[in-house]
């Protein structure tokens, strides 16, 4: 069987996919695309260019079946419908339309005004669509009136697809592992029918193979949860608070149609239908299932990392490091008591229990508990440990106000029952607070390293250093000096020496810390303390792995993008200014080196027609008593008379004067 997929890339496209993957049948996939990488799946025989038009019309030809998505790219189910009308078919073929609910949601009831009278299959003549759907609901009109004996057309109209990587809810699931509140569009009472992507693929499927399945198909699930339901179950993710949207501002809204459409809709095909359910009662009733698949698709586990060393090891440079990288919040107990100075309402002193409870309040928190974090040096003791490994989360206590007898035993009673239901929770349940990885700096007391970590330390070495050094050492080694505390509670002090004795005679030889961590499920990885702090991320990195978290999303890239590209251009005008700016300064520079070139030149000439003035000042007064008075005459006389030869006029002149 083959079948040509118009947009693969569709939430429910890429469902009935993986479906057929996992089932006997393996149809192969022609599909359109512009991803030539997309033809390495085992499921995907060819790959077209949504250009190649010749290529497109000979796929819909000699392909079984065609699968349209008409919510994403609706007008290409029209271009496939005049290919196969023109064509002369002499095998049977499947059109197969993933449509929406939507295009039903205003139909009414047989009987409105009773409530246990529903929408069904039965009713496809009279359905009317949401305003922004009406499109839709004209093309599958002409898909259903276009089936032939040959051409058989059959119109999935799904519910609210959830599941896997999610599709529609995933902003709102986003928002929450985020710790950010979620909108709620109107009072939320509106019923919102839904369907998990792989039911839905399932029933697709059905629809292909089936060949007396309904031209309609409602693809709902038996959930009958409201919209108020559905985001209430979300923001459990994180637990954050609901952001109601006022009706007026919902008719102002776009894309909420989903989420605010009121219908009496009933599935009644897919109820008859044969297959093996992944999420039958819905979104509300299998959330932890669908928290999981979302957390899995986008590898949104958390991480949880412990650096521990000696003093003078680069703790917090490595655990600063690594929480930028992973978007981690790192915490040191000792800064944690001295922020946290209480916990409900009860000061806390330096001691290892508060310190203990301090940590273990603030990793209970939502955003740590969804991303993970970085303990800075602790735990460093088996007592740390086992009181970092507890099951329970903090919960603070609710205030205490004056109650009725009867609001006592009512209160009683719903604190037994919460007990219980913890109970049930936490059984058999791993630890949440178990570290990932546990990165140990490797410690002997070679001069090299003592003095190297002396260097470290500075001024700032402890009274007791050499004591930390061996305590270090001994828990390095497995030789702990303090006995593990295992649901340790407050006791007489006889008692307590006694369950401590006991204790202690329980610990097996190999109970060691690293021993300890190892079988709870960390990994141990020592560290070099002599290592440059940038080779010790590269190396923590690369045993870590890939960041547990969503990293910068479409619209963060863009902005990054637009503002690597404005700071690009900047810099290239800030070039041009700077270029012409060094060209109108050495203008500048040449038009004042070319004046004062000038006036220097001007001061030569100066001074050099005064010194030549000065020089021939005698030689002018003798020319001017004996030379010229005579010369003066010869001319005046050379003018009047005008000889032929002024040159022998002249001479002679002064010759006859001189005689004379």
């Amino acid at each position: 069987m083959r079948i040509f997929l118009n947009n693969p890339d569709s939430f429910a496209s890429k469902a009935l996919i993986r479906h057929y993957q996992k089932t006997e049948t393996k149809p192969s996939f022609i599909i359109k695309s512009n991803d030539s990488f997309r033809q390495d799946s085992v499921s995907i025989s060819s790959v077209i260019s949504p250009q190649n038009f010749p290529e497109i019309e000979r796929a819909i030809l000699q392909c079984d079946v065609l699968v349209y998505d008409i919510c994403d790219q609706s007008d290409d189910v029209l271009q496939a419908l005049d290919i196969v009308q023109r064509a002369n078919l002499k095998q049977n073929k499947v059109l197969i339309s993933i449509s929406s609910v939507l295009t039903w949601c205003r139909t009414p009831s047989a009987d409105p005004e009773d409530e246990e009278s529903f929408v069904t299959e039965e009713d496809a003549r009279r359905r009317r669509p949401h305003p922004n759907y009406r499109k839709q609901h004209s093309l599958e009109k002409l898909i259903i009136r276009a089936s032939t004996d040959l051409f058989r057309t059959v119109v999935v109209n799904c519910g609210l697809l959830y599941g896997d990587e999610e599709s529609y809810l995933h902003p709102m699931f986003k928002a929450s592992w985020n710790i950010q509140n979620i909108p709620l569009y109107g009072d939320g009472n509106n019923p919102v029918y839904t369907i998990h992507v792989r039911d839905a693929a399932a029933i697709i499927a059905d629809a292909i193979e089936n060949e007396t399945s309904s031209p309609y198909v409602l693809a709902l699930d038996e959930s009958r949860c409201t919209a108020k339901d559905i985001i209430s179950t979300i923001t459990t993710i994180g637990n954050v608070d609901i952001t109601p949207i006022e009706q007026s501002e919902v008719l102002l809204s776009t894309g909420v149609e989903e989420l605010t459409y009121d219908a009496r809709l009933e599935r009644g095909v897919v109820g008859e239908l044969d297959f093996e359910w992944h999420c039958a009662e819905g979104l509300v009733e299998n959330f932890a299932k669908v928290k999981t698949e979302f957390l899995n698709a986008y590898n949104l586990t958390p991480l949880k990392v412990c650096v521990v060393g000696p003093p003078g090891a680069p703790i917090d440079e490595l655990s600063e490091k690594l929480g930028k990288y992973y978007d981690l919040r790192s915490l040191n107990p000792y800064f944690l008591l001295d922020v946290d100075k209480e916990i409900d309402g009860i000061e806390l002193e330096d001691t290892p229990e508060n310190k203990i409870s301090v940590i273990h309040e603030t990793i209970s928190r939502p955003k740590l508990l969804n991303r993970g974090f970085i303990l800075e040096n602790f735990p460093l003791a088996i007592s740390e440990l086992n009181a970092l490994l507890k099951t329970k989360l903090y919960k603070p206590p609710k205030p205490e106000k004056v109650k009725s007898p009867e609001e006592e035993e009512d209160s009683e009673i719903e604190e037994e029952e919460e007990e219980e239901e913890e109970e049930e929770d936490d059984d058999g349940k791993p630890p949440l607070f178990v570290p990932d990885f546990v990165f140990m700096f490797k410690l002997s007391k070679e001069p090299e390293i003592i003095e190297f970590l002396e260097n470290k330390l500075g001024d700032e070495i402890p009274e007791d250093f050499e004591q930390k050094i061996d305590r270090y050492l001994a828990l390095a080694s497995g030789i702990d000096d303090e006995a593990p505390v295992k649901g340790a509670e407050v006791k007489a002090e006889g008692e307590e020496e006694e369950e401590e004795a006991e204790e202690n005679e329980e610990v097996e030889k190999n109970d060691t810390f690293v021993t300890l961590l190892e079988e709870g499920g960390c990994s141990v990885i020592p560290l070099d303390p002599l290592m440059a702090v940038d080779d010790l991320v590269a190396s923590a990195v690369k045993i870590i792995g890939a960041p547990h978290n969503y990293g910068p999303s479409d619209e963060e890239r863009q902005m990054a993008a637009m503002q690597q590209h404005q700071m690009i251009a900047n810099m290239q005008q800030a070039a041009v200014v700077n270029t012409q700016t060094a060209i109108m300064q050495a203008t500048e520079v040449e038009a004042k080196s070319r004046a004062a070139a000038d006036e220097r030149l001007k001061a030569l000439r100066d001074k050099e027609l005064a010194l030549i003035e000065e020089k021939s000042k005698p030689y002018q007064e003798y020319l001017s008593e004996h030379i010229m008075p005579t010369l003066t005459k010869a001319l005046y006389e050379l003018v009047e008379l005008r000889p032929e030869d002024p040159i022998q006029f002249v001479a002679e002149y002064l010759f006859r004067e001189s005689t004379e």
